[in-house]
């Protein structure tokens, strides 16, 4: 990743992403980076690729925390993956701006094992997911 310049830290909260009008043009990434003492905040250009990210750091890595998305405007709050690449992996929760959400385990940035997936208009499908679909569901 390149950064192009530093701005002032800034964090946002999960429920203030969903309901920010400017989110959208986000442009940045905030990651926590430990120090000796203590965690700061780098938050600077992301070229091509706006995220926000917000949380507990483990070992270099966030653990759990919120990630906004700008170029899909979702909003993840869960667990992460603690190797490099910090993706969701475990237990969380998608929102996207049109209000559908998913919620339960997450394997590389995608709905995997069991879940709940709730659309704008209420209809939801609860089931054994995959990174390609549901595998098995009861509709409500």
């Amino acid at each position: 990743a390149h950064f192009s310049h530093v701005l002032i830290p800034s964090f946002m909260k999960f429920d203030d992403a969903m309901e920010n009008p400017c989110v959208e043009q986000l442009d940045c990434l905030c990651l926590y980076v430990p120090s000796f003492t203590n965690f700061g905040c780098y938050l600077g250009v992301f070229q091509n690729r706006p995220t926000l990210l917000e949380g507990l750091v483990v070992q270099g890595g966030i653990k759990f925390g919120v990630k906004y998305t700008g170029w899909t405007s979702q909003v993840y709050q869960g667990e992460f993956s603690q190797d490099k690449e910090g993706n969701p992996e475990g237990q969380g929760m998608n929102r996207w701006r049109s209000g559908s959400y998913y919620i339960g385990g997450i394997t590389s940035s995608c709905p995997s094992g069991r879940g709940k997936f709730v659309l704008v208009n209420g209809d939801s499908f609860e089931g054994d997911f995959e990174c390609d679909g549901l595998l098995t569901s009861s509709v409500q």
